[in-house]
């Protein structure tokens, strides 16, 4: 797990031991995001991290910018009588985009 948070803090340039235990819960919540995503109840934690550190490292980091950057939310523009609102990709940082699913293998289907 140590390895993950060094990367991570190398690819979001933080220096220092004081997010450590942040980017913990943050690599957390993405392997529980990759674990749904994935559908798949034979695998464990240790087997989304030994897999797939890539998602694992993207996720969490998109988190740690979202959170102190205050990213999260929804974003609107007014141009006169117009209006227009939206969700970015990073309002939903545990959101499994194109560019994670690109990381990980398609989804277990189970039949019943």
């Amino acid at each position: 797990m140590n390895e993950l948070i060094e990367r991570i803090k190398m690819l979001a340039s933080i220096e220092g031991d004081i997010d450590d235990e942040i980017l913990q819960l943050h690599i957390e919540n993405s392997i529980n995001a990759i674990y749904i995503y994935l559908n798949n109840p034979k695998l464990s934690n240790e087997d989304i991290i030994e897999n797939y550190p890539s998602a694992i490292i993207h996720l969490a980091k998109r988190q740690y910018v979202a959170e102190k950057e205050h990213l999260t939310g929804v974003s609107s523009m007014s141009q006169g009588s117009r209006s227009i609102s939206y969700a970015s990709a990073i309002s939903f940082p545990y959101s499994i985009d194109d560019t994670i699913k690109a990381l990980l293998p398609r989804p277990f289907l189970r039949l019943f």
